[in-house]
């Protein structure tokens, strides 16, 4: 593990799938700081990050918001995605990270179980709720340096 940038591997993770995002209608709304400094794997983390953003996109058929934030506390730099999407289904939400779990026609179901083991495997911690509004609301909390 390294030190790494959450903010840079967050920008890389946005800059790949911005033609996607133009694509579906989805505006992008930046709320997270510069210089998130965690020690962990850059790679799992991109690719914890781009599952999650391709997640919201799909979930948001008509266009939507996705709304990325971060905040620190004295001792973790949480990151936060929110979208205007569906949300989670309460029926599967308690047993979402379970492999092979998916409401979709051509999910694998194992696209969060993968997002919670990288997290995990960078001394993290993610949840998965429904905004109180609509859309979903995913938290990571990772150990800042």
């Amino acid at each position: 593990q390294e030190e790494i940038d959450l903010a840079i591997t967050l920008e890389q993770a946005l800059t790949f799938l911005k033609n996607e995002m133009k694509k579906n209608d989805v505006e992008l709304v930046r709320k997270f700081d510069e210089k998130l400094l965690i020690r962990g794997d850059k790679d799992l983390l991109y690719r914890a990050f781009y599952n999650i953003i391709v997640n919201a996109i799909q979930a948001m058929d008509n266009g939507g918001e996705l709304i990325i934030s971060s905040r620190k506390t004295e001792e973790d730099i949480i990151i936060t995605f929110e979208d205007t999407g569906s949300g989670f289904d309460e029926n599967i939400l308690a047993n979402i990270g379970e492999p092979f779990m998916t409401t979709k026609d051509t999910g694998t179901g194992l696209g969060l179980t993968i997002v919670m083991n990288f997290v995990e495997n960078n001394n993290g911690i993610v949840e998965f709720r429904n905004r109180k509004e609509n859309g979903a609301h995913i938290s990571m909390a990772f150990k800042k340096i």
